[in-house]
């Protein structure tokens, strides 16, 4: 997959950062970490600790309640929409649950990116988007919505919808969940490529296997 977006991040730093929803206790209070640009981060912890609240503020999908995120040396509250646009087709974010427009067939939904962004022409994009579902043995879905097909094959749409952008840093809510064995196998070597490829990286993630961030030698958080 070749390479669509224009910034190249150099560093994302995470400065004394507070979220909660609503008027609910904090999730995540007084926060501050800088991210290992070109490393593979598992985010760890017991179930229910805020590690995916931790990667949507990390991607930037959510704005902390205090501190900030600084991408490049800025905010990004800070940013105009113009100049957060680069850096957001550069942060790729793969949903642990939903993610997917039920009112869209999968086609639409992995085009979605691209057709907001006007990213790719039509029949570019048509071919990227059966290569994939063809890789992944459902190009035969591509035209059913989300109701229509299995949990586990939403999933993996909601997983490749941001991959097939090209990011640089790929930010994955335990990607393998609910996945067979063998498209989960085929996911793994999808990551790596991309990742040997040099375009992809930076991977933070969190995960339920244990073992496949450890064959990238992630660090721990």
């Amino acid at each position: 997959m070749s390479r669509l977006g224009q910034t190249s991040i150099q560093s994302i730093d995470m400065r004394d950062v507070a979220f909660g929803y609503g008027e609910g206790a904090l999730v995540l209070d007084g926060v501050t970490t800088d991210i290992p640009m070109g490393k593979v981060l598992h985010i760890t912890g017991p179930t229910g600790h805020g590690q995916s609240t931790f990667l949507k503020v990390l991607a930037c999908l959510v704005e902390p309640t205090t501190g900030g995120v600084i991408v490049n040396g800025t905010n990004v509250t800070e940013m105009s929409f113009e100049e957060f646009v680069p850096i957001r087709l550069e942060i790729g974010y793969t949903f642990e649950v939903g993610g997917l427009l039920s009112n869209k067939s999968l086609y639409e939904n992995l085009a979605l990116p691209h057709l907001y962004h006007n990213l790719l022409n039509a029949e570019d994009l048509e071919k990227r988007i059966h290569s994939v579902a063809k890789r992944f043995r459902f190009d035969a879905f591509l035209e059913r919505r989300p109701a229509m097909v299995s949990s586990g094959l939403r999933k993996l749409v909601s997983t490749l919808r941001p991959m097939l952008v090209n990011p640089s840093v790929l930010v994955m809510d335990d990607p393998f969940a609910g996945l067979d064995p063998e498209t989960a196998r085929e996911l793994k070597v999808l990551i790596e490529e991309m990742r040997g490829s040099g375009d992809l990286k930076t991977i933070c993630l969190t995960s339920r296997d244990e073992t496949w961030p450890g064959r990238l030698n992630a660090e721990p958080l």
